[in-house]
């Protein structure tokens, strides 16, 4: 059985990111998974919950305040991003990737 030969991508580089930024995006993505599994488990609780509605929309209104900490996470993660599709704009000089991340 042979597989067909993969389509050309005439953008390769979109996919990737270079060695010196790949381990801090999959660093930031690795914590913004955890902030989010441990927001989806405290609600989980919380719903099976016997408490009093009251409290509980109380507690659920503090977990959504928290589960805001992931804001500076995903904005470092934009930035990233942004720097990234700007450096592969043909019009750019290349510069250092660190200096872009800094």
């Amino acid at each position: 059985m042979t597989s067909a030969p993969a389509a050309h991508d005439p953008e390769p580089s979109r996919y990737f990111y270079p060695d010196d930024v790949q381990p801090l995006m999959q660093s930031l993505l690795g914590t913004l998974a955890n902030l989010d599994f441990e927001h989806q488990r405290d609600l989980e609780r919380l719903e099976r919950s016997t408490m009093r509605a009251g409290l509980k929309r109380d507690i659920a209104a503090k977990l959504k305040s928290r589960h805001a900490r992931r804001a500076p996470y995903v904005e470092h993660l934009r930035t990233l991003h942004t720097r990234r599709a700007a450096a592969d704009r043909p019009d750019r000089e290349p510069e250092s990737n660190l200096a872009r991340c800094a």
